[in-house]
Formats: structure tokens, sequence, C-alpha cells
């Protein structure tokens, strides 16, 4: 994955690679122009030292926003020094204390730059005498956002109370926060939900435009890192000035891969990396370049989880840059096209924007990294699947629309029973716990099986039962705090949806040829109505699984006569135990159907199905295959198919009437 990272950031960069502005353009991120809805905008901050006062302006955030304001991110790693003018809302910290004095640091005592950030330093800002970097904040009470004495009253109760001078520092800090966030509101009228970034001024003169200001930058996450003495470069065998420590280690970043922070990688465990892993200066701007471009161009989210969607080309390409953004445009369509339901009109019509990408297909596989971020700074890997074949995005958008049709004809239609990599998440129960630092997921198994779908490989039919099962205890027990599903507030009942979506995954499995889970049997012969006899023929169901669908059906429908408004429960659920249900406990609960379809009335609707579903039990159960677990996954689907037809019958019934009742009002009216 590297070399690929390398050779995009290599066809951006071509031969201008030292330039500071090419340079610049290309370690620009990308920021939202909208958030759930809303609007983004950028703050400008104005310290404006002469009249001791701050101003403040704002623009909406638009494509050009993050080159004109040089959004290149934060300080990599928590304990850097923070130096950037431009600034995450949740960063606006470092704009009221420590971006000015890190920067006086190294800014040239004889130029302009240097004279108007000791300007504002000096005027604007007050020195709370604390021996380490954090040391000057703003002067919030000179300029209207803290009380006359605040500071100095905060500094004498905290070392009274034996608080450390960071601690001290933190609490003023995040008041100036609090404070500016008001004068913000009330002076623009937006909402921190509405702000994406803030950026400073001095004076009335942007920041981020600064010559010298950009040089900083530069040095910083480039030059600074480079010894005088050379090695061999770990990634292009070149002998060149070298990096054994390169910043993206500690960032969130999808090169935070290669580790070289952490003792346990060093050579012999000495601390030193510098046998290990070895970037000459070259290769690192390629890599940071080729890193910022898959973030802002290629990254996505899939099952909850952050993924990076890394190409590598297999032969030279001879790509543009513009290319590069338009061949990017098609990889990430492509793999949103799979990851949620599109329908295949929809889709056929944007390939045709991409026509001339469809000719690249044979020279690049894909890498997907699954990531997410630590506690810290750092990125923690979760999976990295490699050489994905581009045309799997769109064999699976296919399998998608291909399932959407067979379960509108066997479900009705509905946005329930669409099938496609986002809906997988939500029927693998994954447990979730939460801390004070972070939230927790099982992602492992998800991720297993996301791998096998990308690359091919059989999916184990008794694993995907087993979280089946796990799946139904959900719902029944309502157990969501503790894992990934949530409750379902539109969906009267969400096991039906999600035991029927269950059965239609296992079609998709299949349909991709990823699930080969035992024989079929001979459809014709089998009495029962002709729309039931579609679905299990459709989801390929054996002699077995036929007697325990049928079996559930026959409790739907004596749910279904025990339901009401007034009393929503249905005691014959009782009689399933959700955990598995062996023969003997079969036999049983077969016999205690018959009963109450005898007490509640259902017998005469449903004497076909109860013989078909006894026929079939008495053939099979003295060799039955099926698992405990597989019993009541198949004793559920017919609950869910019966109950979800009476759902929809009655649906239909009530909007007949409402039909009705609307054409004679509309009679009368004339």
């Amino acid at each position: 994955m590297l070399e690929a990272i390398r050779e995009i950031g290599n066809e951006i960069l071509g031969d201008d690679i030292d330039s500071k502005d090419n340079l610049l353009e290309n370690l620009t991120l990308e920021c939202p122009e909208t958030i759930r809805g809303r609007k983004q905008h950028i703050v400008i901050i104005n310290y404006n030292a002469v009249d001791k006062c701050i101003d403040v302006e704002f623009e909406e955030v638009s494509e050009e926003t993050p080159k004109k304001y040089l959004w290149v991110g934060s300080a990599d790693g928590s304990n850097s020094d923070q130096i950037y003018f431009t600034v995450r809302t949740n960063n606006i910290g470092h704009l009221l204390s420590q971006t000015i004095p890190n920067l006086l640091k190294r800014a040239s005592e004889n130029g302009a730059f240097y004279a108007r950030l000791k300007m504002a330093r000096d005027d604007l800002f007050r020195d709370l005498g604390f021996a380490k970097r954090n040391r000057y904040v703003l002067n919030g009470e000179k300029l209207g956002l803290l009380e006359e004495g605040y500071i100095a009253k905060c500094l004498e109760n905290g070392r009274r109370e034996g608080k450390k001078d960071k601690d001290l520092f933190k609490k003023i800090v995040k008041l100036l926060e609090k404070n500016l966030m008001k004068l913000i509101k009330n002076r623009t009228h937006l909402s921190k939900k509405e702000v994406a970034l803030f950026s400073l001024r001095i004076n009335n003169q942007p920041m981020a435009d600064n010559p010298e200001y950009q040089s900083i930058i530069i040095k910083e996450k480039i030059d600074s890192l480079f010894q005088k003495d050379k090695k061999v470069c770990s990634c292009c065998n070149t002998f060149e000035p070298y990096t054994a420590k390169p910043k993206f280690a500690k960032a969130r970043s999808a090169l935070g891969y290669y580790i070289t922070d952490k003792i346990g990688f060093s050579s012999n465990l000495s601390g030193s990396y510098a046998s290990r892993f070895v970037i000459c200066k070259g290769c690192y701007q390629r890599l940071l370049v080729g890193e910022i471009f898959i973030r802002n161009e290629l990254s996505s989210k899939l099952g909850g989880l952050n993924v990076y969607i890394v190409p590598k080309f297999l032969l030279p390409s001879g790509i543009t840059p513009k290319q590069l953004s338009q061949w990017a445009e098609y990889i990430k369509f492509s793999f949103n096209s799979a990851k949620t339901f599109m329908g295949l009109e929809e889709f056929n019509e944007r390939l045709e924007e991409f026509k001339e990408m469809e000719t690249l297909h044979n020279n690049y596989s894909l890498n997907l990294f699954f990531w997410r971020s630590g506690t810290g700074a750092e990125t923690k890997v979760l999976r990295l699947i490699v050489d994905v074949s581009p045309t799997k995005f769109t064999e699976l958008t296919k399998t998608t629309n291909t399932i959407k049709d067979v379960s509108d004809k066997l479900l009705g239609e509905s946005y329930r029973w669409h099938i496609d990599l986002q809906a997988i998440y939500y029927l693998i129960p994954l447990r979730v716990k939460e801390s004070k630092k972070e939230t927790w997921l099982e992602y492992q198994k998800l991720l297993d099986l996301y791998d096998n779908i990308f690359c091919g490989r059989p999916v184990s039919y008794r694993f995907l039962i087993d979280q089946y099962i796990i799946l139904a205890r959900i719902y029944k027990f309502e157990q969501f705090d503790t894992y990934n599903i949530k409750k379902p507030e539109r969906d009267k009942d969400g096991l039906i949806t999600a035991i029927l979506k269950a059965n239609l995954f296992l079609f998709y499995l299949r349909k991709l040829n990823l699930l080969h889970e035992g024989k079929v049997m001979d459809y014709e012969h089998l009495n029962i109505a002709e729309d039931m006899k579609n679905f299990v023929r459709e989801m390929q169901y054996d002699e077995e699984k036929v007697a325990m669908f049928l079996l559930g059906t026959l409790i739907g429908a004596i749910g279904n006569a025990q339901y009401s408004p007034q009393s929503p429960k249905k005691p014959i659920l009782e009689k399933i135990t959700f955990q598995g249900m062996n023969r003997n406990k079969l036999i049983r609960l077969t016999n205690e159907v018959f009963e109450k379809l005898i007490q509640y009335k259902q017998l005469p609707f449903c004497e076909t199905q109860f013989y078909e579903c006894k026929r079939l039990l008495d053939e099979k159960v003295n060799s039955w295959g099926l698992s405990d677990q597989e019993n009541v996954f198949y004793i559920l689907s017919g609950y869910a198919y019966a109950t979800n037809r009476a759902m929809t019958a009655k649906r239909d019934k009530e909007k007949k009437v409402e039909s009705k009742e609307g054409g004679e009002e509309q009679r009368n009216d004339n």
C-alpha cells in the first residue's frame, strides 16, 4: 500500500516536486460544505492590536476555502507545537494561546512577519509566567472576554489548591473559547455546528497567505525532519538524506500503518528506527501528497468504520492530475453504489459519465484500509484488504439490484429489503462498549465478512446462522444498548424485517457464489400457496427448512389472531426457545401449534400448511440434519413471512378504503 500511495503522490507532483506552491496546494485538506444539512462557514478572527479589540467576519465554505486559507490540519501529535493559523472548531483554543508564540520562535526576527506577530503577542496576550510552552493566553480581560481580575484570581486560587500549571492554563483557555463563541454567535448568528473552520488575521492582514508563514509550514512538515547524513531510502533505494521518524506515524493518517514511534518496532528494541524504515525527502513529499489525495478524494465509511480506498497501478499509467481526480470520483462512486442502494438505471447512467475510466480497469487493483482514531492523534489499523478487483463494486451493485427485484415480488415493494454493504452492518451483531476515552466495537467478525465478499472467498453458513440467532434475541429481548443494532422507531416489529433481510442476505451471498449450504428440493409437489412456494424456492430451502418455515407461518397465523392494539403481545412466541430447539422440542412445539390453531379457529385457513409441515417433519424426523439454531432461524423466517404478509394486506386494505372514501367525497362535492 505504501508504494500505491507514493505513486499517486508522484502523479500529482510530477517534476515540480520542490515547488512550495505546488506542495502547499496539494497538502490542503478538504472541508465539507454541509454537515447534516447545515451549511458550513469559516469564521475569520481579526486581532486588532491598534484598537485593542477583536473583529469577526465569516464566509460560507466553498471548494476554494481550504486553499485560500491554507487548511492543512493540526500539528502531528498531541504534544507537538501548534503553529497553524487555520484550525477546526475543536482547536480554536490554539489561536487563543500557543499559535502566535510558537510561530514567533520560528520566524525571522528581522522580518515584517515577526514584527506583526510580536505586536499581537505583546499588546493582546498575557504572560502567565509558566515555565513551559503553555505560557501565553489571549488577554480576555483587555478584550472583554473575561471579567476584570479573573486570570489573577484563577491563578491565586489554583496555586492555593495545588493545581498544576497546565490545568490552570487549560481552564483559562476553555473559558476564553466559550466566551469567544458567544461573541461570534452574537455578531454572526452562527451556531457552533455551522462553523467548520477558524482562521486568523492580525491588523486586518490575512496570515495564511504570508510567504514566510508558508515557508515555516514546509519546514515544519518536511525539511526539519531530514538529517544531513545519507542512507538508502526504503521506498526508492536511492542514497539520500533521510528521516527515520516521519511525522505521519503520529497523525490520523493512512501512513500511520507504518508505525515508527513505538519502541517495539525499533531495531533490537533500541529506540532507533534507522535500519527499519527510512525515507528520502522526495518519497516523503510524494507520500504526504498521495495520502492527502486519498483522504480528500477516496475516503468513506462502511459499517460504522472509516475506510480509505487506495488504488494501485499494475503498469505505468501516464494519467494526468485532472484525470486522477476524475478516476478517484469514479472509484468512489462505484464503491458508494455498492455500499448503499442505487437503482440499476441510475447506476448505468452515471457509468456513462465515467466511460473513459473503464479503460483503466485492467491496470489497477484496490486496497481497502479500515481504521479508527485512537485515544491520541494516532490511527488504529483495523484491517487492510488488498488486491480487490475494481469490477467487484459493479458486481455487488448489480447483485443488490437483483435482490431488490426478487424481494419486491416476494415481500412487497419497500426500502426495507435493500441488501447492500451498509445493510450487512445491521445484520451482524457487534458488541459495543463505551468508556470516557472511546467507544469500542467488536468489528473483527464484520471485517472478516467484508474481506470474504471483496476477495471472493466463501462465507461460513454456520457463522451466519449463529449471528442471526443473536440478532433475533436482540430484538426479542430488546438488548439494543450493548450492540450496534438500533431500536426500530418506525417499524412496529423490527424482528420481522431483520429475519427477512437475513434470508435475503443469504440469497445475496449465493448470487455472488460465496455460500454453499446444501441441497434443495423438488418444489413442484409442495402443496402450499403459490406465494410461499415462490419464497422457499428463491431462498433454496430443502425439506427440513421448508418444514420449519411452515411451522413458523402457522405460529404467525396464531400470533396475528392473538394480536390486538390493546394487547400487542403474542404469547405464542414464548413457545420458541431463542437459544435453539432440538428435535424433541420441535415435536412438542408442533403439537402445541396444532392445539392453538384449533383454539383460535385458524385451522380451517391453515390446514394445508399444517399437514404439509407435518408430512415433511415426519419424513425427516429420524434423520434430522438442521442444528438447533437453524431450527429456530427457519421457524422465525416463516413467522416473519406470515406476519409481513398480514401487515401488507392490512395496509393495502386501508389504502383502498381511504381511496374509496376520497372518491366518494369528491363525487359529493361535485
